[in-house]
């Protein structure tokens, strides 16, 4: 790659640094957590609610982009990413509230939907499509139906998404990926 023609070495070096940096900022921020819950351990000082919350969002955000970070970069791009992170730790206690009550109402009509045996491109799945894109919209405020349908295709060919859906009942990650499809495609 070093040696074609083509290859842009100071674009390639750009990119890189600016990832470098990104890790940077976030291992600086994972060791002043560290160090303040340090001092908090020794009684030094108290957490206050807000940095408790601050710091769970940050370990989700952290957890979340080691699981699937370097993969949902490379297939919806690195500000996408980045953005879609920003936007839930800015949520307020409220918001993110909100927004894990619609991944397990999500989950839950799901589970619901599987059992009853109900029509993905019915009512049902509709419902449940629009609610997944509710979801989403809330870290990914331009999520389109192209992008939909291609995270709810993550759901059945990557066996780590397919577990979480389907962690309480077999077929709701097929489910919902249908009922995307359905909705999306203006089938349902």
């Amino acid at each position: 790659i070093l040696d074609a023609p083509d290859f842009d070495r100071q674009g390639a070096l750009q990119s890189h640094l600016r990832i470098l940096r990104q890790r940077k900022e976030r291992l600086d921020l994972l060791i002043g957590t560290v160090e303040h819950t340090l001092l908090k351990e020794k009684g030094e000082i108290v957490m206050s609610d807000k940095e408790k919350f601050e710091g769970l969002k940050r370990e989700l955000t952290e957890e979340n982009d080691r699981l699937y970070g370097r993969e949902a970069r490379e297939q919806y791009g690195a500000e996408s990413v980045d953005s879609a992170q920003r936007n839930l730790m800015g949520l307020s206690p409220e918001g993110f509230q909100g927004w894990q009550e619609l991944d397990q109402r999500l989950r839950k009509g799901l589970c619901d939907a599987v059992r009853g045996g109900k029509d993905p491109a019915g009512a049902e799945g509709e419902m449940l499509a629009r609610l997944h894109r509710e979801w989403l919209t809330i870290l990914m405020p331009d999520c389109d139906d192209a992008r939909q349908r291609g995270i709810a295709e993550l759901y059945v060919m990557d066996e780590r998404f397919t577990a979480y859906y389907d962690g309480e009942t077999s077929g709701c990650a097929q489910f919902l990926r249908d009922a995307v499809e359905a909705y999306t495609r203006g089938e349902g």
